[in-house]
């Protein structure tokens, strides 16, 4: 992945012209495959035990990217508070939308899937096991629950 998720979600992600839609396109793409990269590749989820939606919404507002799992709802998206941002929470299932309290991250978390991996993984809530390559002492970089602002 060469372009970074917070470059494109970044600026607001309307479809009112042929170019922010482009965008917006863009970004839900970019989206749908950092998120199955941190679902597949460092959480470890097998794919039948995790989906991926993108919900493009209406053309003024910038819709939402989620991974939903059985213990983790985590959706990209601007609607959520001032800037741009990520929700997310402990779910019990892959019916259950609302669960735990929400926490937040700002997008640019995302650009290191590995890294934000790291931190859901330092969440006990989540239940994620760490693998054995990254339990060395100095792998976790600190993430916090930081909100958008």
């Amino acid at each position: 992945m060469t372009e970074k998720l917070s470059t494109l979600w970044r600026h607001p992600l309307t479809g009112y012209t042929d170019e922010t839609h482009a965008a917006k396109v863009a970004a839900h793409r970019l989206g749908r495959d950092v998120l199955k990269k941190l679902a597949r590749d460092y959480l470890m989820l097998p794919v039948a035990e995790y989906s991926i939606r993108s919900n493009m919404a209406g053309p003024a507002v910038s819709g939402e990217v989620t991974l939903h799992c059985n213990t983790l709802y985590l959706q990209i998206g601007q609607s959520m508070s001032p800037g741009t941002c990520v929700l997310y929470r402990r779910c019990n299932g892959m019916k259950d939308y609302t669960g735990g309290s929400n926490n937040f991250a700002t997008v640019d978390r995302l650009d290191d899937p590995r890294e934000f991996a790291m931190h859901l993984r330092s969440m006990a809530t989540f239940g994620f096991l760490l693998p054995d390559e990254t339990l060395r002492p100095g792998a976790h970089n600190g993430l916090s629950l930081a909100g958008c602002a």
